[in-house]
């Protein structure tokens, strides 16, 4: 088991849509690779930029490898999710066993007990702000998103351009970019990935990106039936994305339903709008949510 490289079977299997403790069967593997292939067929970028066509041709490439590789050691996914199920180990599920034996029963009771006081309270803080880790799979438009799902969710206490008016494609591609440059850590801050995988997100995933995943801090639901939500990163700097928009100018904040950020929003969008980022340079002149294209 040593021997067998786990870590590219595993990121193989990310590419592909899945994790390995998955344990996914032959057919959802062929499924998903069919589709994402599918996706990337050059009929479907040939109308796209030289640079789209030639990303898109490498990520068709890389499919086919991992499909290969997968497909050649597919028993060993099944070994890796029996030795990590097997508790006669070194796990925490293998010791927590162990401590069940009577001699061991005070060790545990002192365990349980210091578990209780640590982590009760932050299980007891996770489930009253109701945070959620999901994968987006589509930015709708500059303020709304959409999960694997098809879950929507509206970032709240910002707003951007509705459909028609200007720079309505350039918030929707904006919050793609930001969501791929701060949330996305295979990107590895590649810029050719990012701005490829930018444009699929903001274009129907029309590539089969895997997606972004991140924190979703939830409100309820708004008029539309969008679930409202603070988003951050789920990486170690927890990069909020409803702040990263009106900071760098692509959204304003939203000040007709008040709520608990409001008035750091309406800072960062002072700031932004004194110092003319992004699509203020627009704004300032003509004014929010006007027609026509600049």
């Amino acid at each position: 088991m040593n021997d067998f490289d786990y870590e590219l079977l595993e990121r193989y299997l990310k590419l592909i849509g899945f994790d390995l403790d998955q344990n996914p069967s032959k057919i959802e593997i062929n499924s998903a690779y069919r589709k994402l292939i599918a996706i990337n067929h050059p009929d479907k970028v040939n109308k796209l930029d030289k640079e789209i066509q030639d990303l898109a041709e490498k990520r068709t490439q890389e499919l086919n490898e991992a499909y290969d590789f997968i497909y050649n050691n597919f028993k060993k996914i099944y070994e890796w999710n029996y030795n990590e199920s097997n508790t006669n180990d070194g796990s925490v599920l293998g010791v927590i066993k162990k401590l069940g034996h009577n001699q061991y029963r005070p060790l545990l009771f002192i365990v349980v007990l210091i578990l209780g006081f640590t982590i009760l309270p932050s299980i007891s803080q996770y489930l009253n702000n109701n945070y959620n880790k999901v994968i987006i799979e589509r930015v709708i438009d500059g303020d709304t998103i959409e999960d694997l799902h098809g879950v929507r969710y509206r970032l709240i206490g910002i707003d951007t351009p509705e459909r028609g008016k200007a720079h309505y494609e350039d918030a929707k591609y904006s919050l793609a970019y930001i969501l791929c440059t701060f949330c996305d850590k295979s990107s590895k801050k590649n810029s050719r990935a990012i701005k490829l995988n930018a444009y699929s997100l903001s274009n129907n995933n029309f590539t089969g990106y895997s997606g972004v995943r991140v924190n979703m801090e939830i409100k309820g639901k708004g008029r539309y039936g969008r679930t409202l939500a603070y988003i951050s990163c789920r990486t170690d700097k927890n990069y909020s994305i409803n702040k990263l928009m009106i900071f760098h100018g692509y959204a304003i904040s939203y000040k007709k339903y008040p709520h608990e950020r409001m008035e750091e929003y309406n800072n960062l969008e002072y700031e932004a709008k004194k110092n003319n980022k992004g699509h203020w340079k627009t704004w300032n002149r003509y004014g929010f949510n006007q027609k026509g294209l600049f």
